[in-house]
């Protein structure tokens, strides 16, 4: 199963990722299964096979005014080395008795000595490692005594506080809502200077949990909080205040606007780190800027792409992995949209990705669509287009055998049966 996100899902939907969250729709898709629970910060995770067959289920069923009839591919339920897992699930991945305390285990994943390997991928603001990566890593791991493989306290020992999270945790944080108390617009600089020892990312992370329980309590004392009065509360942008008071159960407009002048300041800010740094990644705009890591990653992009298409104007044919060197970009497919977007020229394969990624969309795409985005001329675009809907066909079969001629030809608006018949019998090889 490829993992994806809310954001991944309202794409496939074509709608915004705020109404995808609204609507729910998760809970109305009779076999769709949540790969990873979401809520609040944390970042949902669904299979992308089952999103993209159920989302076609649906654009199928209203072209003929019927039911819908969701088949949709089965998730495995055994372990398998390339199982992608979360932080705390790759903690519990590991044998009980090497098994470190959640604090421990995040110490791992920002520590300097012992750390964790870098995430096998990311998905939403999820870091995910494969069950193998993490095997291979305990493996490796020394114990006291210098022994491999036998890491933690040794067999037998007493712990003198349950494991879990530390007592100080709590009296941390009252100490984080004391300093905004005496200073709203305190930042993660202040919280640093203000508990030594914190690396500045638990540095940010302790204020946004520390807002985020006053904003919760402001919301109890006035349900008509808006995004205006937390933003004057603590000094923040208007998009930080909506996505915190949202977070904190707040009630936020769907359409709600973030403030064109502090937009466009902290697009001018991050385009000005990148062309000091090509190298500038998500965490280090988070922490220059203060923005979400949503927001950090949007603008981030943007400015990329404002940079490559000034490379493009001197360099036409720059390739997908001097983009990836460019900008230290380890994700092809996403060095691959940031090319095309950028209006690059793109070799089969990566026009395929494009085409891929547009199918889930609008099954019915045309090959001058697809050439029109990629830049490719009509006989390179027309062959990718092919491949893409017969690995969406593919799907589809998987999850429903019964799926015909007809129903192929409806899904992709194609012109005779016979077009629908090839795919077919190239997507059941």
């Amino acid at each position: 199963m490829t993992p994806a996100s809310d954001e991944d899902a309202a794409d496939i939907w074509g709608i915004s990722p705020a109404r995808w969250r609204k609507l729910k729709r998760w809970n109305e898709i009779p076999g769709m299964v949540l790969l990873r629970e979401g809520g609040n910060r944390r970042t949902r995770i669904f299979s992308r096979e089952q999103l993209v067959a159920a989302r076609a289920a649906e654009q199928h069923a209203a072209g003929r005014d019927a039911v819908v009839e969701y088949t949709l591919p089965a998730v495995p339920t055994t372990e398998h080395p390339r199982d992608l897992l979360d932080l705390e699930e790759a903690r519990l991945s590991l044998p009980e008795d090497r098994r470190p305390s959640p604090a421990t285990w995040k110490g791992y994943r920002y520590g300097d000595k012992t750390r964790l390997p870098e995430p096998d991928t990311t998905v939403g603001n999820a870091d995910l490692w494969y069950r193998q990566t993490i095997s291979d890593w305990d493996g490796q791991r020394p114990a006291p005594g210098g022994m491999k493989g036998r890491a933690g306290r040794p067999r037998g020992s007493k712990d003198s506080v349950p494991r879990g999270e530390k007592a100080s945790t709590e009296e941390r944080r009252q100490r984080v809502m004391r300093l905004l108390d005496e200073k709203p617009t305190a930042t993660a600089d202040d919280v640093h200077e203000l508990i030594p020892g914190f690396h500045l990312v638990t540095a940010q992370r302790a204020l946004r949990d520390a807002r985020e329980h006053i904003v919760r309590r402001a919301v109890a004392d006035d349900p008509d909080l808006t995004v205006e009065g937390v933003r004057k509360l603590f000094g923040m942008d208007s998009a930080n205040a909506a996505q915190l008071l949202r977070e904190s159960g707040g009630d936020v407009p769907e359409h709600y606007l973030v403030d064109p002048e502090a937009a466009a300041a902290e697009r001018r800010t991050v385009g000005g780190l990148l062309r000091v740094n090509n190298h500038l990644t998500i965490e280090e705009v988070v922490d220059a800027v203060g923005l979400t890591p949503r927001r950090a990653e949007r603008l981030l992009r943007e400015a990329r792409l404002e940079l490559l298409r000034e490379d493009l104007a001197d360099e036409p044919d720059r390739s997908v992995e001097e983009v990836q060197r460019r900008f230290s970009m380890g994700r092809r497919p996403a060095a691959v949209r940031l090319l095309a977007d950028a209006g690059g020229r793109l070799a089969a394969g990566e026009i395929e990705l494009v085409a891929r990624k547009l199918l889930t969309r609008n099954p019915r795409l045309t090959t001058q669509e697809l050439a029109g985005v990629t830049g490719a001329d009509a006989g390179r675009a027309a062959a990718r287009l092919r491949r893409a809907r017969v690995a969406m066909l593919h799907v589809m079969l998987r999850a429903n055998p019964t799926f015909s001629v007809d129903d192929t030809v409806e899904l992709f608006g194609l012109s005779t049966r016979d077009q629908a018949a090839e795919l077919i019998s190239d997507a059941s090889d």
